[in-house]
């Protein structure tokens, strides 16, 4: 990676935003009103050495208690609606060796077929294997693709080690999978519109104005200033933004936030910047207001991981899909902002899951492993953490970091 730009990654929060990765923290009140960089903890980070692996995962404080922690000698109750997961020793091995769960090729073989509708899908899963799927949505009209639409899933790591227990096995291996989305039925009712698109865009411009207001809005300019940026970065990458953009300043000054480093980003470079969004929950009326205000929006799941290169800036600010661990396989991007890198969950494919599930006396209430095993979308791994070790290495600092 070029020396005069590392990438940035740190808080949870638009106001949140990083340098060149030497340093990270996360805002203690997300609002309107940060005075200085000070508020955010700024403050020189760095990966501590491993500690040893706990044997047990640690108890949620949120959990409350149950009668097991009365009596920890009692059995547990069997959940009949839990996931059967099992242990892939295989799939550890797999993910060691080296091999890339997704490339920039797979991913785009997978786009074609969506965009094909063919009778069946092809999975190829990186042990080499080809799995044969039938599409849900052949035969169907894509031009109806706001009511209906294929949604890809990504797993990543964990699901690679505990793939879904079934007959034929299918899951072994798989980095993605599809749902297959139609907002009429009952089930999917949070993907219809909620808003005349004119009422929606009024609301987006309110938003956009409430934030011109914000400290916040120039924390992003004043930390971006602080770094010598690539001449040829052309465009910013936007993932899992969120679909509810009127709600609060959290959720409503996402969008508006891009649009500045957008803003700034074109002042600074002197460069024409592509504004892309991606997020498979955008209803219509959303679509509609966002690319009235400049974004290409994608809401199949794949375009953006393909369009990710070294002239990006990803934006990717909340725990959504694997945007960490698909980027740590497929591209280094010149700017990544996102949340702060989570040493814990390294420990937790230490942890022997299917034994502390099956044990009926074990320690505390265990949940469904297939909970447990998506409660953080976008959790850490040894890849994402080589891949912040780079950034972390390309420098260079600046005064007042």
């Amino acid at each position: 990676m070029d020396s005069y730009m590392g990438s940035s990654y740190t808080g949870s929060s638009a106001g949140s935003t990083a340098g060149s990765s030497k340093w990270s923290g996360t805002p203690s009140n997300y609002d309107c009103k940060p005075k200085t960089l000070s508020d955010y903890e700024l403050k020189p980070s760095t990966f501590p050495n491993r500690k040893r692996k706990p044997t047990v995962p640690p108890p949620r404080e949120e959990d409350p208690k149950s009668p097991r922690e009365e009596n920890p000698k009692s059995p547990r109750e069997e959940n009949p609606n839990k996931t059967k997961l099992r242990w892939s020793s295989a799939g550890r091995d797999l993910y060691d060796s080296g091999k890339l769960l997704w490339t920039k090729l797979l991913l785009k073989d997978f786009q074609d077929q969506i965009a094909a509708n063919p009778k069946h899908f092809f999975y190829h899963h990186p042990d080499g294997n080809v799995i044969k799927e039938e599409n849900p949505a052949f035969g169907e009209d894509l031009k109806e693709g706001l009511n209906r639409r294929t949604q890809v899933v990504f797993l990543g790591f964990r699901y690679l080690l505990y793939p879904v227990e079934s007959d034929s096995r299918r899951f072994d291996f798989a980095t993605f999978s599809t749902r297959r989305i139609d907002i009429r039925k009952p089930q999917y009712a949070h993907f219809q519109p909620k808003y005349q698109v004119l009422d929606l865009d009024r609301k987006f411009k309110e938003a956009e104005e409430h934030w011109a207001q914000c400290e916040a809005r120039y924390l992003i300019e004043n930390v971006l200033s602080k770094y010598e940026l690539p001449p040829t970065i052309n465009k910013v990458i936007c993932f899992g933004l969120g679909n509810d953009i009127t709600r609060d300043f959290e959720t409503q000054s996402q969008h508006p936030a891009a649009l500045t480093i957008r803003e700034y980003l074109e002042e600074k470079l002197g460069n024409n910047i592509r504004l892309l969004a991606h997020d498979p929950e955008y209803t219509s009326d959303t679509v509609e207001v966002l690319k009235r205000h400049g974004f290409e929006v994608d809401m199949v799941g794949i375009q953006g991981f393909i369009d990710v290169d070294e002239n990006s800036l990803v934006l990717s600010i909340k725990r959504c899909a694997r945007v960490k661990q698909v980027l740590a396989d497929i591209a280094r991007p010149a700017v990544f902002i996102t949340v702060p890198f989570h040493e814990q969950d390294l420990h937790w494919a230490e942890i022997d899951w299917i034994k502390l599930q099956s044990d009926p006396t074990g320690p505390g209430p265990l949940e469904d492993l297939g909970i447990v095993s998506r409660r953080r979308w976008d959790p850490d791994t040894p890849r994402t953490k080589a891949m912040f070790d780079e950034y972390y290495d390309a420098g260079p600092w600046t005064d007042g970091e």
